[in-house]
């Protein structure tokens, strides 16, 4: 399997326990598929997985074990969105909500001036490129892998005033909805077939 492949590969580079490699491939590897997979489980149960690695500070090589995944991805499929933090509710659903059409023209105008170089165009920006270049019918939505240094760090961020929603978002992102919103009265949000994994230590 991809799994027991990985760790043989990683075994004398790493001093990662085999679980945290583990973690850190499956959350990977449910990034890379998204929704194009699925089991019945009274209902549709997608491969996306949210992971917590927990051991002791410095020692366990819990860092280590994660960065396997977006080093694994990079190479795999560089169109699933790896971000390393998150700060609100907003922000969250930004990430996975397509561009505007506006958007989209300015960056497709620099690239083709040449001022700009498609690989160094935002990620949200070249995954949207690559689901019309594979002229798939309908969008699917964008995958993401959060990548998160410290789970503490979410908590407090969550625990915040500016950041409320974030927790309960994050909660609704697992289960794969349709779509996810964000019904604010100045700038509502709306990401349509959304596949989230978190991997954080």
């Amino acid at each position: 399997s991809v799994w027991e492949d990985f760790r043989l590969a990683h075994t004398n580079t790493t001093e990662a326990p085999d679980d945290f490699i583990f973690a850190s491939v499956s959350a990977a590897v449910g990034a890379v598929i998204g929704r194009k997979a699925w089991v019945w489980y009274a209902r549709k149960l997608y491969p996306n997985f949210y992971f917590c690695i927990v051991g002791q500070t410095a020692r366990s090589r819990k860092t280590t074990g994660a960065e396997k995944a977006t080093d694994l991805l990079s190479r795999v499929d560089p169109n699933v969105l790896v971000y390393h933090g998150l700060a609100s509710a907003e922000g969250f659903i930004q990430i996975l909500c397509p561009f505007w059409e506006k958007e989209e023209a300015e960056f497709d105008e620099l690239i083709q001036v040449g001022k700009l170089k498609a690989e160094d165009a935002p990620a949200r920006y070249r995954a949207a490129k690559a689901q019309l270049a594979e002229k798939t019918a309908e969008f699917e939505g964008f995958r993401m892998l959060g990548q998160i240094g410290e789970f503490s760090s979410l908590l407090k961020k969550a625990a915040k005033e500016s950041s409320q929603g974030l927790t309960e978002m994050l909660i609704n992102a697992y289960d794969n909805p349709p779509k996810l919103d964000n019904p604010t009265r100045t700038s509502p949000l709306s990401a349509s077939r959304p596949s989230v994994s978190i991997l954080t230590t």
